[in-house]
């Protein structure tokens, strides 16, 4: 009887779902160019964090699966949609409506052609339910909660949180041992062939958002280990919500990881303290468009829905030789270039109107090609001192980033100072100072 209730809700649920936005026409998207052609294709991304059906985030979610479709569509040689990840966090509580309002999202936009692959997350999917919640969301959505699908050849392996809410243990021994498992068979299947993975948690010390000193809610300690056995492992997770266009979101070592980003908002780390949020931070949904030709070659492209544009892109030459990984945070930072002004550039500031000062930046320009990362303005006293620091992020997880930025400093004591404004990318390389004085 259960059961049935359960199918009748949701085919309301999906009904009403099916009104939430038509056919997308992408704005600036064109077709890939170069000699890339995949055999498969999939989207991966995570936090959708849905409240109630119809909400802003199931909307997202919504547009989410259909740009996806729409991106497929202007590959005339692979305009297919094969797979679809989400990294977790699927709901804000976990409740059995949002389940439902996620699977009748789902329901109303994905195709045939396309295979749904969902984690469930300790940190919101299990809130309210706790271990009951994959249950429940295996009976509604007929998947497995840690699965190993096989796509057009290529190996998925999933792997969600542990069935027990009482413990602060994330992933069992069992859990572990299954994942081990899968890895190695999927390995002994084609060795030069990249095994996409995923779950919720970053692993620790890989991606921006998942340095240990952060705490182990940023991060997992279990899998590391795991995967550094399997160079070709493409590991995809989520839970900072940090942006996937920061060049720190892709990291190569033992294996390659990314940030799946966030649907719901952005949330950053600035000088080692985690957990800023800055203006506007909830504009966030961002996912990742990742495609495989038959050389085994991985392309991953960033994309913003709201701006509607791609905002990074990356290629994996081959992803089980370390050797030739690109994409380490050394090689990366060795590659990056400290931002430049215009030579005409001018900074402005003017009395903030609850006291202490605003100071106007102009956008840099990046030399790199990577984003610019924070603008800081640094403050002297007559005599040279140092008399404070401050800094503002650059937007540059808005599509496009904002033409200017506004950095506020504290009251000063009266005297003449002198601030040195500088743009800073990912890596903290900075640009030549604009200067300019301050009387108080």
């Amino acid at each position: 009887m259960y059961q049935r209730i359960l199918a009748f809700v949701l085919a309301l649920f999906t009904v009403f779902s099916s009104f939430m936005g038509g056919w997308i026409r992408l704005k600036d998207v064109k077709p890939a160019e170069g000699d890339f052609t995949p055999v498969v294709r999939f989207a991966a991304l995570s936090d959708v964090h849905i409240n109630s059906l119809g909400d802003t985030q199931c909307q997202r979610m919504a547009k989410a699966v259909k740009s996806a479709y729409a991106i497929a569509r202007t590959d005339n040689k692979h305009g297919t949609l094969d797979g679809i990840i989400f990294a977790g966090d699927i709901t804000e509580i976990g409740t059995e409506v949002q389940y439902l309002s996620f699977q009748s999202v789902l329901n109303a936009n994905l195709r045939e052609e396309t295979r749904p692959m969902v984690i469930i997350a300790k940190s919101h999917d299990c809130n309210t339910m706790g271990k009951d919640a994959l249950t429940f969301w295996e009976n509604l959505s007929g998947l497995k909660t840690d699965y190993h699908d096989v796509i057009e050849g290529f190996h998925f392996i999933g792997i969600s949180t542990t069935r027990d809410k009482s413990t602060e243990v994330k992933y069992t021994d069992e859990q572990l041992d299954w994942f081990r498992e899968q890895l190695a068979l999927a390995a002994a299947d084609d060795p030069l062939k990249p095994i996409f993975v995923a779950h919720h948690e970053h692993v620790n010390d890989t991606v921006y958002g998942s340095r240990r000193a952060f705490g182990e809610r940023w991060g997992t300690p279990e899998f590391y280990d795991i995967l550094a056995d399997y160079p070709q492992a493409v590991d995809f997770s989520g839970h900072s919500h940090y942006p996937l266009n920061d060049p720190r979101s892709i990291w190569q070592g033992d294996f390659t990881a990314l940030g799946t980003s966030s649907l719901y908002y952005y949330e950053f780390t600035v000088d080692d303290v985690a957990t800023f949020h800055p203006k506007n931070h909830r504009n966030a949904s961002q996912m990742w468009i990742v495609e495989v030709d038959a050389a085994n070659r991985v392309r991953l492209r960033g994309y913003d829905l709201i701006g509607e544009a791609f905002v990074c892109e990356y290629l994996i030459e081959k992803p089980s030789d370390k050797a030739s990984f690109a994409y380490t945070p050394e090689k990366m930072e060795a590659a990056s270039s400290p931002p430049v002004f215009a030579d005409n550039a001018q900074a402005t500031v003017e009395c903030g109107v609850d006291g202490g000062y605003n100071v106007t930046v102009p956008a840099a320009r990046s030399t790199d090609g990577k984003i610019i990362f924070i603008y800081r303005v640094y403050v002297y006293d007559a005599s040279g001192n140092p008399a404070g620091d401050f800094w503002e992020l650059s937007g540059y997880y808005f599509t496009p980033p904002p033409e200017s930025v506004e950095v506020k400093i504290d009251n000063l004591p009266e005297g003449d100072y002198t601030l040195k404004i500088v743009a800073e990318n990912a890596y903290g390389q900075q640009s030549e100072p604009l200067i300019m004085t301050l009387n108080v």
